[in-house]
Order: C-alpha cells, then structure tokens, then sequence
C-alpha cells in the first residue's frame, strides 16, 4: 500500500478546554483518565491517539475486556472520530478484522482482552488504549505493558474508567501506593464536557436530590460509596489468588449456580457462582455483562465461562431467550418468581455471607456498591423500595441462580425471628 504524510487542519474547538493541555504531551508511559459519566475521557483519548498515528507511523491497538462489546463501543467510537478529523474516508477499514490503516502507513487494531493467545502473539504495538479498565485484571494490564516494547518513540498506555470502589486495585495504582513510576492520572466529570446536551446534564444534575450517593460517584467522578442506604451492607470484596477455586468445585459441599438477567436497554448479566447451602456462604466466582447482547453472543459468553453443562436459571420474563438456549442444549430454566419474589431474593441474599472476585467480577462489585434503597420524598427516611437508577443486573443474575432455594423457604425468609439482623 502506498503511503502519505497527512495533513491535519485541527481546529481547537473540537477539543474539551480540559483536556486539550494535554493533547501533545507525550512524556508519560502510563495514562489514565478516570471520569464521571459524560466527561469526555474516551473521545479525548481516541482523538489524541489517531492525530499521535498521524506524525509518525504507529500501531495502535484499543482494547476492551471482552471482544464482544467492541463493535458498539471504541470500533464505532474510533470512526467517528477519524470522520470528524475528516480522516475516515483516506483510511483503508477492514471490518471482519476491525482495524484502521491511516494514509501514512499507521494502524488502528482491535483486541479483546479474552482473546489471551492473541494479545501473547502481538507484536511492534507502540500504543495501547485499554477502555473500561476498570474490568480488565491487574495481572493481564501487566502483560500489555509488557507487550509494549516496540522500537519507536513514545511508547504509551492509555486506560478510562468511571469511578468505582476505593478497593479496586485502581485506586492503588492511580492514587495509592502502588502507583508506576511513569504516570499520568487525571480525573474529570460532566462539568468539564461543553459539548454534552442540557437534557443529559439536567437528568446528571437530577441525581443530587433523587440519589445523592449516585451523583457523587456517577455524576461528580468521586470513588467509592456510601454505606448508608446500601442493600447489601456486608459483601466482601476479595482476589482469586485469595481462594482455591478448583479445591472448592472438588468439593460435593459447594454447589455451582448460574443465574442469567436479560436486559433490553440495561446490560445483560451472567452470575456463576459457588453455595454452600450449609454454612450459607457465596462466593460469586464469574461473571457476564453486556449491553445489547445478541443470543448468539449469550450462548457464546455461556461457552466461555465454561457453564454449559450446568443448570441455568434466566430471567423468567425472557422466554425467547430460554427457548433459545433449550435449542443449543443448555439447561435454561425460567426462574421463579411471584408475588414477593423480589423481596424474598433480596432477603435471602443479605443473609448470606457473599463473596465477590473482583478481578474476575468487576462490574458485580460496582453494583452491590451503588445498589441503594430510596429515600421518601417528604420524611427523607430510606423505605423497603430500590432505586433503579443504577443497574444491577449482576445482583439479580446472583439471586436468580438460587431462586429454587429462597422460593422453598420463603416462608421462613419473611419471619422476622428468623433473619440474622
């Protein structure tokens, strides 16, 4: 393929005020922008990245935890910004292979981050953009940094993520002590984005006075949560290096559920977890969540986490969806719900003793962190009501999977004398 040098007209009116400082400034291997829904991070970093591929010849490759939500996420995002640089059309876009040649000879590739044997076997990458950071393992960050070793200048790692729990090891790496040597960190939120609609910013600022707890974490980009008013007060957030996964499935004790929630605008969740019905200990081990997931790609994510053979409870209201699954051998089974169900499943969960892997189950721990009752409007006292503000998909998923359990003995879940409170 032939090549050119390009000539970009940038026009600083396309760039946010806060994050244009930064455009050029290439000194820091690591780069993360943490930010509020709505900041901007992501179009600032892509938009950097292609007019970077632009002065020289670069590999670019952008990356998400699971290949699957590429597509609706950085592919399109990468377009739009390539279009509004008036670079689209110059460029050579090779969709079945999701990556980019630029004029000059640089390429924009794609990688998702379960694809281990692809991103062990890439080479002469000299930019990294890892989207949602948030989900993707400190141990596989690690290995892209190791990855990145081209003979080129300015080798960089770029990560966005919106704020989460002070126990992520995020927080460590960004504000803690555990931070690299070569780091630039910024944070961000709506107020630094001029180009966001009034409609998107007045249902941001609505949050104040509906879910305080929310708008400080969601809105304004602050981490972590405020206990007072969490459904589920007593989770515990822990690593997998920090149990034997395999001991336990070896183990006739510890059952395997599965639970699946479908969402048509919200994510669609998988839950795999481990019950021990005796000592009513639960320690979600796996999870899925994806926003518009087509049924191929759930019967793919049930592949992957490696399920197939289990017993799965699905939400009982998506009856394609089981009949789907039936068709290609999965056990689907609809769960069971009714009257009371929904209390009756937050019951019986907070009486568990429940574990999260956080490096496996990133977006679990976002919701059990920011799932909240409401508040009443005129005592501003919390009622039995949650707030569905914040999706928590992954919760329902969990409570589906042992839908059998607490819909036996729902009877006792709502005797009160016999609730651990």
């Amino acid at each position: 393929m032939m090549t050119m040098q390009i000539n970009l007209q940038i026009s600083k009116k396309i760039f946010s005020p806060h994050f244009y400082p930064y455009l050029f400034d290439y000194s820091h291997r690591w780069n993360i922008f943490m930010g509020g829904a709505g900041s901007g991070k992501s179009h600032f970093v892509i938009q950097k990245l292609i007019i970077k591929a632009c002065q020289s010849k670069r590999k670019v490759c952008m990356c998400r935890r699971y290949g699957t939500t590429i597509n609706n996420s950085i592919w399109d995002l990468t377009k739009q910004m390539l279009r509004q640089l008036k670079l689209l059309d110059q460029c050579s876009v090779n969709k079945s292979e999701r990556s980019i040649t630029l004029p000059n000879g640089s390429m924009i590739i794609m990688l998702g981050l379960d694809d281990e044997e692809k991103l062990l076997s890439i080479n002469g990458v000299t930019d990294f953009f890892i989207e949602e950071i948030f989900e993707v393992p400190q141990e596989i960050v690690d290995q892209i940094d190791l990855r990145l070793r081209a003979k080129a200048p300015y080798l960089q790692i770029y990560g966005c993520f919106n704020p989460i729990s002070p126990h992520h090891w995020l927080h460590g790496f960004c504000e803690g002590d555990k931070q690299p040597a070569d780091l630039f960190y910024d944070r961000s939120n709506y107020k630094d984005n001029p180009f966001l609609p009034q409609s998107y910013v007045d249902s941001l600022e609505s949050l104040k006075t509906r879910n305080p707890n929310k708008y400080r974490i969601f809105a304004e980009g602050n981490w972590g949560t405020d206990l007072d008013g969490l459904v589920f007060k007593h989770i515990n957030f822990i690593n997998s290096h920090d149990i034997d996964v395999n001991a336990m499935l070896k183990d006739k004790s510890w059952q395997v559920r599965c639970g699946m929630d479908i969402g048509e605008l919200d994510p669609t969740a998988i839950a795999v977890s481990l019950f021990n019905e005796r000592t009513q200990a639960l320690y979600l081990i796996k999870e899925f969540y994806q926003r518009g997931a087509t049924l191929d790609e759930m019967y793919e994510a049930i592949i992957n986490l490696g399920i197939q053979k289990q017993k799965i409870y699905v939400d009982s209201a998506s009856p394609q969806v089981i009949s789907y699954l039936k068709s290609k051998g999965i056990n689907a089974q609809p769960c069971i719900k009714g009257a009371g169900s929904v209390e009756a499943r937050i019951s019986y969960l907070q009486n568990l003793d429940i574990y999260v892997l956080v490096d496996s189950c990133p977006n679990a721990q976002i919701e059990f962190e920011n799932f909240v009752y409401l508040k009443d409007k005129k005592t501003n006292v919390y009622t039995n009501k949650t707030d569905h503000t914040y999706s928590h998909l992954c919760c329902d998923a969990l409570g589906y999977s042992i839908c059998d359990i607490y819909s036996s003995n729902r009877v006792k879940i709502f005797d009160k004398s016999s609730l651990r409170l």
